[in-house]
């Protein structure tokens, strides 16, 4: 569609319009009305283990200070259920639970081990974001978080996750600031998502940065696909790609002196980088010597993280992800709850950054980790020190610290902002779309995420977004409630 000339601008103002009315997408709705189910009984952790066959532990093991989780559904057997093309082994002897978790709720640590054991056993979940600290985080700050635990003779295989939003409906847990989302599972064989969602009563999951698995059955149901970043800061030595379908990440590298390749690497390919250390030389000179803190553990600081960053999104005209409570809860919640699992070697644990000049606090930046692993999340500078770039100085300082403190990649999760372009050396391939759409949906949805990336590409980009948003101030960005 060309997008010159006065029949092309016309038709990018209708369907620039259309694009965010036709749905307000429950990715971004809060849970203040979650659906509710019928009354279930409610499970004593003792008999979690009893469902799922854990090895035998005494009462002091498992119920001791742990509340109970709430059975949305008996183990559903699936001996009558034809296996679906991705299944590889008789689902007779398969069953499909889902427990709705809350804000007390903690699981057994049987159940935390063999997720953790999962993970360990599939290179494509080393996302903090599939780890259990991260679900249990978002259940104590969202009532309507539920999981869909598959198991095969009673062992545990896949793991999923999620919010129930309303009559039939379902979204990643975490909702719209969940950068890598999928099922936790050792091997794709084992996902049979048709049979997860009859399970859960979903009739839609609408998802937008799906990681893994990307089967043929999920890539039926894609809107658009986007682009996802990282650094893996032991080896630079050129561009990498990574496949979330493949067992190993694809162009993995022996590890290297950080101080060697990544940052070579880096200011090689970025004039940005190159004339940074002029800048930070002069902010020392005019407000004063560098202070560079890796974790900050003090909740006043993450409110200022969240400040600066709701004032941006309010400047920009984006929208607001931390308007509800429930997300400046999560942060929180992953910020400073010593009951998640980040005691753990591969656990999930929180990094808040700060880069003070002098007296003045410059830049923060908050982000989760795990394993190997961390997640490069929100980052903030103040504004009246903008000529320093005090933002790069920062990620420049994390990326230094980053190895000392156990990590070998930094994730960037979706987007391509140049700043994003500059500092990571490797790509991946994110989903968006929903599960149980209809053709016609999917087919005008695509459409759609099509005319919209038309128009951004437009360089009439701003004159056709202030004429739209003059008739609808919210054509464009997705909808907070």
């Amino acid at each position: 569609m060309a997008i010159v000339g006065h029949r092309g601008f016309l038709q990018s103002l209708t369907i620039w319009g259309l694009a965010t009315r036709i749905e307000k997408d429950p990715i971004f709705a809060s849970a203040g009305s979650p659906d509710k189910p019928p009354e279930s009984p409610l499970v004593k952790p003792a008999e979690v283990m009893k469902i799922f066959d854990f090895p035998h532990t005494t009462d002091s093991d498992t119920t001791q200070n742990t509340p109970s989780v709430s059975l949305l559904s008996a183990p559903i057997h699936l001996a009558s259920r034809q296996p679906s093309p991705s299944a590889t082994e008789d689902l007779g002897d398969v069953s499909i639970t889902v427990l709705r978790l809350g804000e007390e709720t903690s699981l057994p640590k049987e159940f935390i081990q063999r997720w953790r054991e999962i993970l360990a056993g599939n290179p494509n979940l080393r996302s903090p974001y599939f780890t259990p600290g991260f679900t249990l985080a978002a259940a104590r700050s969202r009532p309507d978080t539920e999981l869909v635990v598959v198991s095969r003779r009673g062992r545990i295989v896949v793991l999923m996750p999620f919010h129930r939003i309303g009559a039939g409906r379902g979204i990643p847990v975490g909702g719209a600031i969940n950068d890598y989302h999928g099922v936790v599972a050792e091997d794709a064989g084992d996902v049979d998502l048709p049979a997860i969602l009859d399970a859960a009563r979903l009739k839609t999951f609408r998802f937008h940065s799906w990681f893994w698995p990307q089967t043929p059955w999920v890539h039926q149901h894609v809107v658009t696909t986007l682009i996802e970043t990282s650094a893996t800061i032991a080896s630079a030595t050129g561009s990498e790609t990574r496949s979330p379908s493949g067992s190993q990440p694809a162009g993995a590298a022996a590890p290297v002196a950080v101080r060697g390749d990544y940052f070579g690497w880096m200011e090689k390919h970025s004039t940005t980088i190159r004339r940074q250390g002029q800048k930070t030389r002069k902010m020392e000179r005019e407000l004063g010597p560098l202070r560079f803190e890796f974790h900050d553990p003090d909740p006043k600081t993450l409110d200022w993280v969240i400040g600066l960053k709701r004032e941006k999104y309010q400047r920009t005209g984006c929208t607001d992800f931390f308007a509800p409570q429930w997300s400046r809860d999560l942060l929180h919640q992953l910020h400073g709850n010593p009951a998640l699992d980040r005691d753990h070697p591969t656990g999930l644990r929180s990094v808040l950054s700060v880069l003070y000049a002098g007296p003045h606090r410059v830049a923060g930046h908050f982000g989760i980790a795990a394993g190997s692993v961390l997640h490069y999340w929100y980052p903030v500078f103040d504004r009246q020190w903008n000529q320093f770039s005090p933002g790069t100085e920062l990620y420049l300082q994390i990326a230094g610290a980053a190895r000392g403190n156990g990590f070998d990649s930094i994730e960037m999760g979706y987007g391509q902002e140049p700043f994003k372009l500059r500092i990571t050396n490797r790509t991946g391939q994110l989903l968006s779309g929903c599960f149980g759409a209809t053709p016609l949906q999917l087919s005008l949805e695509r459409f759609l995420s099509q005319t919209k990336s038309r128009v951004q590409k437009s360089r009439f980009r701003s004159l056709i977004r202030s004429a739209v948003r003059s008739v609808w101030p919210s054509a464009g960005k997705p909808v907070v409630k």
